[in-house]
This record gives C-alpha cells, structure tokens and sequence, in this order.
C-alpha cells in the first residue's frame, strides 16, 4: 500500500520507466520525516550501550522456543527488545515499532502492555513523541541497495550499531512463510509486505543480514538464541 502510494507520486513517464533508483529514493523522502532525535539517540545509548541487547523478533518459533528464550532473560539479563509486535508473555524493556500499521496494531490489541512499555519509533511511524516514546530518524536506520531493506530486525541492527552495542542476540527471526500464520507468532498480526515471491524476499534479507554481520565483524557480536534461516552459517562457525 505504501509502495502504490509513492508510485502513484511519480510522473507518468517516470511510472512507465519504473526506474528503481527514483521509486526508491521517493520511498525514503517519503518515509523520512524530519525529527530531531539528538536527545533520543543519547537516552537510548545511555541505557543500553554497554549491555547485552536480546531482539525478540515476531517469529513463530519466539513463541515456540519461549521457555529457552526466557531461561536466556533470567540468566543472562540483557536489555529485551520487542521486534515491531507484542508477544504475550514477555517482559520487554522496549518495544521498537517501525510499521503504522503494527503500532495501532499492537495499542489495540494489547492496551495495557502497550502502554507500559517504553517504545523505540522510526520517524516513518509518527514525529511527535508522546511519554516513553524516543523517536529516530528513519533514515539512521537503513540502507540502500536492496528492495527490501527496511526489514525490521535489519533495522535495529543498524541503529544498535550506531548507539554502539557490541553484543546482540536475536531470538525468532524466522523466514517467511506463503501461510502467513506460519511466519509470526502471533497469527493475527496485520501484514506489511506485498510480497509474491516469498524465496526472493528470504533470499535478500538473508543477504542484507550477512552484509551487517560482516561490516560490523570487530565491534558488534551477533548471536542467534532460535534457529534462523537468515544466519548464514553457525555461530560455531
């Protein structure tokens, strides 16, 4: 829907050519909204810069591995952050929304955990902040050069990294599944891909994943607490 929206912003000759480079560009200017986040940013690298940060993605096998997951929170006490959905059960430190749709989502359907929670939110998603909400800047989140790279826990990554954390685990980073209610552990949470080949959109975020992983060798140690398509290889390896 967003895609249409900014396509549908093009010049018709510009349509007709569907220059990549130009939809993508317009996509982001469209995402971007000006925020100043400096005192955001210097919160939020405050209180997690030299902890260990646990990224709860919505994957199914969150909720299918939650005992291990949670026997890891009680061990090891990293900063526990929600992947753009609420999962029932868990005490998350914040929850980071970079969907529209998944924050009205996730403050309809789960109203008092919503509330409680401090929230992490990309400038995409709204630029006034309301009490525990830290707002950042779009685009300190992503990169070019793929169709997909606004994937959430991409996303994340990148603005760990820059806040300058050095130790990441990710639990329930699943591929995507053609039945929806197989991909997420929450079976009713809205979708915000228009995707019609479910291989390719694995296939790149796997490979934007390993591009992170390998840029940030030396400085951001990133582990896998479940099973992941999108790690590449081991942890052992």
């Amino acid at each position: 829907k967003e895609i249409r929206s900014v396509i549908s912003s093009l010049k018709p000759d510009d349509r007709v050519r569907y220059d990549y480079d130009l939809l993508e560009s317009h996509y982001i200017d469209s995402q971007n909204c000006e925020v100043d986040d400096a005192a955001a940013l210097d919160t939020l690298g405050s209180e997690i810069r030299n902890r260990e940060v646990l990224l709860v993605a919505p994957g199914k096998s969150s909720v299918d591995c939650k005992d291990k997951i949670s026997a890891y929170i009680a061990a090891n006490h990293p900063v526990v952050i929600g992947i753009n959905a609420i999962l029932k059960g868990y005490a998350y430190d914040y929850l980071f929304l970079m969907s529209r749709v998944r924050y009205d989502y996730a403050k309809e359907a789960y109203p008092e955990i919503f509330k409680s929670l401090k929230k992490i939110l990309l400038s995409n998603v709204k630029t006034d902040a309301l009490k525990d909400e830290l707002i950042v800047r779009y685009e300190r989140a992503i990169k070019r050069g793929w169709e997909h790279f606004d994937n959430a826990v991409i996303c994340i990554l990148r603005l760990l990294d820059k806040l300058g954390v050095s130790n990441v685990t990710v639990a329930g980073f699943d591929a995507f599944s053609e039945k929806y209610n197989q991909s997420y552990g929450d079976p009713k949470l809205p979708t915000i891909h228009g995707v019609e080949d479910w291989d390719k959109l694995n296939n790149e975020i796997r490979e934007i994943f390993l591009d992170i992983k390998q840029r940030t060798r030396g400085r951001m140690k990133i582990s896998f607490l479940t099973e992941s398509y999108f790690s590449g290889k081991s942890d052992s390896e």
